[in-house]
């Protein structure tokens, strides 16, 4: 509790209302601490108290620094008890995606949604055990792309080609 409180101290208003809004304690717990390892992180590269970044959300979602540092682009995702963090300097796109894998009792209709057609039609010659793997991989790499493009999913991932399968990697 006392690790979780400090945590939260250093969000801003606007990080502190969002927890505040969670339904579930998990799922605020979560949000506190992958925004805490984001400032920390981002604090540590700059030289700045984690306290006094300002992180603004752009209208995808893509988080950035106000004012902007412009050598330095990050990313921030999260999954369950899963968070990670990239940081970049000397480009102006970075993108990052971490997924829990888990089971999917719709997993075909989702790849189809997800993946493009070529990709599809590999996902379709794989063994069912390998389908589920070979589809997280696509769709973290998909998803990272997507936020390194600055689009989040407002772009359809169907148009994003990335390869799945054994040899896509």
């Amino acid at each position: 509790d006392a690790v979780r409180e400090t945590l939260g101290e250093i969000l801003s208003v606007a990080e502190r209302e969002r927890a505040a809004r969670f339904v579930f304690e998990r799922d605020r717990r979560r949000f506190v601490a992958a925004r805490a390892f984001l400032r920390l992180i981002l604090s540590r590269e700059l030289g700045t108290p984690p306290a006094a970044l300002e992180i603004e959300i752009g209208r995808h979602g893509e988080p950035s620094l106000a004012p902007p540092v412009m050598d330095l682009q990050f990313n921030l995702a999260h999954s369950d008890d899963l968070a990670v963090c990239a940081i970049a300097r000397g480009t102006d796109q970075v993108g990052v995606d971490v997924e829990r894998v888990r089971p999917l009792n719709d997993l075909d209709v989702v790849a189809r949604v997800a993946l493009s057609g070529t990709e599809f039609v590999r996902y379709e010659a794989l063994a069912g055990p390998e389908r589920l793997l070979a589809f997280y991989e696509a769709w973290t790499r998909k998803e990272a792309l997507l936020k390194a493009s600055g689009h989040g999913l407002a772009r359809s991932p169907q148009e994003v080609e990335v390869g799945i399968g054994p040899s896509a990697g």
